[in-house]
């Protein structure tokens, strides 16, 4: 066998390999729509029995385990990826998408203070959880913002004006304004609406 059918062997199976993928990424996005919450689609569980699987059948195969595990890490991590775009969403003529919030990962931004957000082409909604006596220290940002508190308490001051807000109250920050909030003593949420959409919030 000389190179040119070395090679041209190599080309067909990467040709099986790459529609496989696309089976395997089909079959995982239609999987994302039926997970329930961000840490069911992260399930470090499931993926540790996947890789002990594939490093069995690697040695079976005659292929060494360790180079199986590194690619089919790979690979996983860039699924993870395509399921989190698709669980809880479904979309309507391709130009509206539904969402759940349970859905949405989480993310921590400061001590005692984590997001999920949600976002269209130009407009932004984050929801916020604060633990209690968590800090959002003074800031301004080139956004417009309006904060909505739905659980619990928070001391907010804006452009040195401050007041109590609870569940049911809010505040509309003008663009470039300074502004803090200090939670009391009890757990507390909020939900925030942005334009244009912060890109370090997505």
């Amino acid at each position: 066998m000389d190179l040119n059918e070395i090679r041209s062997g190599i080309d067909r199976i990467d040709a099986d390999i790459i529609k496989l993928l696309s089976q395997r990424s089909a079959l995982v996005s239609e999987a994302g729509k039926l997970k329930e919450s961000a840490s069911a689609v992260r399930d470090q569980e499931r993926v540790e029995k996947v890789i002990s699987k594939i490093k069995q059948i690697a040695v079976k195969e005659g292929l060494d385990p360790e180079i199986a595990e590194k690619i089919y890490r790979n690979i996983i991590d860039c699924f993870i990826d395509v399921e989190m775009k698709e669980f809880g969403k479904e979309g309507i003529d391709g130009t509206v998408s539904f969402f759940r919030e349970n859905n949405l990962p989480a993310k921590q931004v400061l001590e005692g203070i984590t997001l999920k957000s949600v976002s269209g082409e130009k407009t932004m909604m984050t929801f916020f959880d604060f633990e209690p006596d968590a800090v959002i220290p003074f800031h301004k940002h080139p956004h417009e913002q309006i904060t909505y508190i739905i659980e619990g308490e928070m001391e907010f001051t804006l452009e040195g004006v401050t007041r109590i807000l609870r569940a049911g109250e809010g505040v509309v920050i003008p663009p470039d304004q300074e502004h803090g909030a200090r939670v009391q003593d009890k757990p507390a949420k909020a939900v925030d609406a942005w334009y244009p959409i912060r890109e370090d919030y997505r």
